[in-house]
């Protein structure tokens, strides 16, 4: 019962202590979360052609950059010790939003973008094949 309490008080500690051994840890994530979010949006925006790429991953550069950005302020509040805004429970949110995104760009690259691909190929092959009407 003692461990229970303890692991509660832990979690929600509203001013826990800076933690020094995973700030850089959080700090590449932050950046890299930002900067993958900017490189995705470039990569969407340089493959024009391919429909279904861009209707498969138009939603995921804003969701990164966002969690980037939330991630680097809480390592901020969390540096200062910032009562309530650095609780380590928001940290735990954080990480299983972001791990949660990251699921889902894999499935959507794996389950979605393949299906969206063949039904865009599929399309122009019957559109390909079709006639078409001249106006008077």
């Amino acid at each position: 019962m003692n461990f229970l309490v303890e692991t509660l008080q832990n979690i929600f500690t509203p001013t826990p202590p800076t933690f020094s051994n995973y700030t850089i840890f959080f700090m590449i994530l932050a950046g890299a979360f930002v900067a993958g979010g900017i490189a995705l949006k470039f990569y969407i925006k340089a493959r024009k052609e391919d429909k279904a790429f861009k209707r498969s991953f138009r939603n995921y550069p804003f969701k990164l950059i966002t969690l980037g950005i939330l991630l680097g302020i809480y390592i901020f509040m969390r540096h200062y010790a910032v009562a309530f805004l650095s609780m380590r429970l928001l940290m735990i949110a954080l990480v299983i939003t972001m791990i949660y995104t990251v699921y889902q760009m894999y499935n959507s690259y794996t389950k979605q973008y393949p299906e969206l691909q063949k039904h865009e190929k599929d399309k122009l092959e019957k559109n390909k094949y079709s006639t078409k009407k001249h106006k008077k």
